[in-house]
């Protein structure tokens, strides 16, 4: 029975019109777009280069997104944080909602970021070993007390 009704629905089927190739913008997903915005151009595969460049080409908007973010990652790789004031003047002056609340996180705590973007000192391994305190005590919660706590950090470090 159901054979019979699927035979009768290829039957009548009707022809798939030829559609329009897909517009750059609707290929991607969010996620997508960002990866390709954050990665370095030369760490792109050609797929992804071509994808790029036919979403930058797609909109004025894009276009101007990517040129800002661009700005802000060479700020970051290469420690210029004397740039920050002008590339926040240019978030601002870019009316884009998105980027404009980034700018007001980084402003309320601008002397941080700016100590990060310039210092070369970081308190990171201090950062990691605190992480790795917390990680074995949130382990440990409840099974012991500070002896065997304390032999496990020591064994962990």
């Amino acid at each position: 029975m159901v054979q019979r009704f699927l035979h009768s629905l290829r039957k009548n089927r009707r022809p798939i019109p030829d559609l329009a190739p897909p517009d750059p913008l609707e290929q991607c997903a969010g996620r997508q777009v960002v990866w390709l915005f954050i990665r370095k151009s030369k760490d792109l595969t050609d797929e992804e280069q071509t994808r790029l460049s036919a979403l930058r080409q797609a909109s004025a908007l894009i276009e101007t997104i990517y040129g800002l973010v661009q700005d802000f990652l060479i700020m970051v790789r290469e420690q210029q944080g004397e740039r920050l004031d002008g590339w926040l003047d240019a978030i601002q002056a870019s009316q884009i909602p998105e980027l404009q609340s980034f700018a007001q996180g980084i402003q309320r705590d601008k002397e941080a970021v700016v100590a990060g973007l310039t210092q070369l000192y970081s308190n990171g391994p201090v950062e990691a070993q605190v992480h790795k305190l917390k990680l074995v005590k949130r382990q440990m919660f409840g099974r012991a007390k500070l002896p065997l706590l304390r032999q496990r950090l020591l064994h962990a470090v």
